[in-house]
């Protein structure tokens, strides 16, 4: 999410549009006349210039030849002040080549001032209506919008979700031409409906906690909107396509982003209690959209709490942890809201494994590592840095899930960078032996079974013979006969284990996935049981 703290009508409307809040393809400036109207969602500020003053603007954009019908401003002290304003207003619009400049709306002169009107507080009338005459000896009867620039910030776009399905809402069979009809004639005149209706009436308690946290809310736009800037002014284009920042362009960054914090808050007068207050407002409402469904809008709000936090970073130094526990819990729950929104990623992925682990070690493999000690082993592959192994099990789960065209080409690949990677884990064990097979047999060493089953020929040409992999059949039949002897579960998985990795430069010859699941956990299960036998 873009922010902005002067959109243009027609800017806030294509904003607004992907989180298809309101129902329809197009959302256009007419929709936004309509919310006014009806005094749901009013721009920020506008700009209203007097007739002469527009007809003048108008004139100079135009052919100063043209004989205006209306009046025109003269030089002068207000026509100074004006020009003066849209100069500013267009260096801010064009900053790649004119460079930072101050929004002439920031500080407004108090000529501007007088032109201001606050749309909330005024009455309100047809936007057609409100047009400037332009008419002129070349176009007899013509007019122009420019008088008026309106205004909307970016967290109105939040507004306007919750506007959108706040209220009165009612369900009538339209189905029969006449009685569709009826009820628009109904509605359009005000009166009650004969058409059999149910209605839902929900709270507009959140529409109204953005006005409570109003400036909260401007404070964190214009956070967030000078801090890109420093970015954009301080990031000039270069010819490589990518390229990391200098010491001192990031020096830069920090300081312009710190700057702009600070003067955040103090132009509006905003407190950390009032900032803490606003971002505990927006995850409550991100978790209801999120529950809802809504994760277009929910993931607005996310982006907005974001920044909300970034400022209590900045502005009052305090650090994610110290916010975790500020924040607390939303709606009644214990648990942080930071915690719900964002989710820890270790613990996601360490789920993630100890699910398919203890599924996989039920009564027929419960003696081979007790959940202690699968616990144990994610926290392990934590500490030793081998995210690829966790990385490795979401992709997999992926392609098989949710997987489609090349799925599995997918899961072979999955399934061959999982054995590499429990290479890394024999590594991280204390194995210093080149090869995944040599390693295996030197942390199994003080299991007398496993060992001279790792030892014997037989396993050693299942692991090393090239040439079985082109009879898939045959190997997967030899190895999986393991089984029958004594720890032949354990053996029968470390080869699995062994021949995946030595055969990492082939295609894996398979297209059966419930095959390629299976060989899947049966790595997991080999890397859990030598890690569990690499602690007796």
């Amino acid at each position: 999410m873009d922010f902005h703290r002067y959109l243009s009508p027609a800017e806030f409307a294509r904003a607004l549009q992907p989180l298809q809040a309101f129902p329809g393809p197009h959302v256009g400036e007419d929709l936004l006349e309509m919310l006014e109207s009806a005094r749901l969602l009013y721009p920020r500020i506008r700009v209203v210039y007097p007739d002469p003053v527009a007809r003048r603007i108008w004139l100079e954009r135009h052919d100063e030849s043209y004989q205006m019908t209306g009046e025109l401003e003269p030089d002068g002290d207000l026509w100074d002040a004006v020009a003066s304003f849209e100069n500013a207003l267009h260096r801010w619009q064009h900053a790649r080549t004119y460079g930072p400049s101050p929004h002439p709306l920031d500080d407004p002169s108090p000529t501007v001032q007088a032109f201001l009107e606050v749309a909330q507080d005024a009455s309100f009338r047809p936007w057609i209506d409100r047009r400037v005459d332009v008419s002129s000896d070349r176009y007899p009867l013509l007019f122009d919008d420019d008088n008026i620039k309106a205004f909307y910030s970016t967290w109105q776009l939040l507004l306007a979700a919750e506007v959108a399905t706040a209220g009165v809402h009612f369900w009538i069979d339209l189905s029969d031409e006449s009685t569709a009809r009826d009820t628009l004639r109904a509605l359009e005149a005000r009166e009650a409906l004969t058409a059999p209706y149910t209605c839902r009436f929900d709270p507009i308690r959140a529409v109204r906690a953005f006005w409570l946290h109003r400036g909260a809310l401007d404070a964190v736009v214009w956070f967030s909107e000078e801090s890109a800037r420093v970015m954009s002014f301080e990031v000039r284009p270069r010819d490589e396509a990518r390229f990391a920042l200098s010491e001192e362009e990031s020096a830069n960054i920090r300081r312009g982003t710190h700057q702009a914090a600070i003067e955040a808050v103090r132009r509006t007068s905003v407190t950390e209690v009032d900032v803490l207050a606003l971002a505990r407002f927006l995850a409550g409402r991100c978790l209801d959209w999120t529950r809802q469904g809504r994760l277009r809008v929910a993931d607005a709000f996310k982006a907005f709490l974001r920044q909300t936090i970034r400022l209590l970073e900045i502005a009052y130094s305090r650090d994610v942890d110290w916010i975790r526990q500020a924040l607390g819990g939303v709606d009644g729950r214990d648990s942080p809201v930071i915690d719900e929104i964002w989710p820890d990623w270790w613990e996601v992925e360490r789920s993630r494994v100890l699910r398919t682990l203890n599924a996989s070690f039920g009564s027929q493999h419960a003696a081979l590592a007790s959940p202690e000690r699968l616990e144990e082993f994610v926290r392990h592959l934590e500490s030793a840095g081998l995210e690829a192994f966790f990385w490795r099990v979401r992709s997999f789960e992926e392609h098989a899930f949710r997987g489609i065209g090349s799925r599995l080409t997918g899961l072979r690949s999955d399934l061959q960078g999982l054995a590499v990677s429990v290479e890394h884990l024999t590594q991280s064990l204390g194995a210093t032996r080149h090869q995944l097979y040599a390693n295996l047999k030197q942390l199994w060493r003080r299991n007398a079974i496993v060992s001279a089953a790792l030892d014997s020929g037989s396993v050693r040409r299942l692991v090393t013979t090239s040439p079985m992999l082109e009879n898939w059949p045959t190997l997967s039949a030899s190895i999986e006969a393991l089984r029958t002897n004594a720890e032949g579960e354990v053996v029968a998985d470390l080869v699995w284990a062994a021949r995946l990795r030595g055969a990492v430069h082939y295609p894996i010859p398979l297209r059966d996935q419930f095959e390629l699941e299976r060989l899947f956990v049966t790595l997991l299960r080999a890397a859990a049981t030598t890690f569990a036998e690499s602690r007796r």
